[in-house]
């Protein structure tokens, strides 16, 4: 994709896929115990893209954020190809929330991307976790 930001285009799923992987990797073996474990470690660390979904979970004291981010090339027309965050927001009271938020073609800047990507966030979140 480096060398064709077309192929880009090929390398797609669906918001709901997307969540659906990442709640089956808290609630379901798809993988050998080890890896799973690890997985679920690594997407709790990840700490790119904090102005993304991570911002919106912050306002929520003791949430806890795992995800995995994503963001593409800028293309011809000048639009951000892909700005992407998947996640499991694991709420204090237990609960767990997945939740994707897949942006393609933006016409504007990155940061506007990410700004957009919290919103959303957050207004799942006042919804599903009320304070």
């Amino acid at each position: 994709m480096q060398l064709n930001h077309d192929l880009a285009y090929e390398n797609a799923a669906t918001a709901v896929d997307c969540a659906t992987l990442i709640r089956r990797l808290w609630t379901k073996p798809i993988v050998s115990t080890d890896k799973q474990r690890r997985l679920r470690e690594l997407l709790s660390l990840c700490n790119s893209a904090e102005s993304r979904m991570a911002l919106a979970v912050k306002e929520i004291p003791d949430a806890c954020l795992a995800h995995r981010t994503g963001s593409g090339y800028t293309n011809t027309r000048g639009e951000i190809t892909a700005v992407n965050d998947v996640g499991l927001i694991l709420c204090p009271d237990g609960r767990q929330l997945a939740l994707a938020i897949l942006i393609s073609d933006y016409p504007g800047a990155q940061h506007q991307a990410d700004s957009t990507i919290a919103s959303i966030t957050r207004l799942i979140l006042r919804t599903y976790y009320p304070q």
